[in-house]
């Protein structure tokens, strides 16, 4: 682990956008959010072969014998959308 510190702090994410478009430092930030600054050059991607552990999302609701069709169709649909790698990181 590595503890890093700043004077800048923010939590949003397109605040630190454009943090990092003003060359304000290094940032940790979904991909989706500066995709289009990575592909036209304004960004550059550092520290590639460096990752995060994985993180979980869950989805929770009351158990019953029988699940509602529109919880079952929720579930399934976040499976699809969240399951493997984002569309914006392949």
């Amino acid at each position: 682990m590595v503890n890093v510190g700043g004077r800048f702090t923010a939590n949003s994410s397109i605040s630190l956008r454009e943090a990092l478009i003003a060359g304000l430092g290094l940032t940790l930030i979904p991909t989706f959010v500066v995709e289009k600054d990575l592909k036209e050059g304004r960004l550059v991607s550092v520290l590639t072969e460096w990752a995060l552990e994985p993180q979980a999302a869950y989805a929770v609701y009351v158990h019953r014998q029988y699940v509602s069709a529109k919880i079952r169709c929720f579930v399934d649909f976040l499976v699809e959308q969240f399951g493997s790698q984002p569309d914006w990181d392949r």
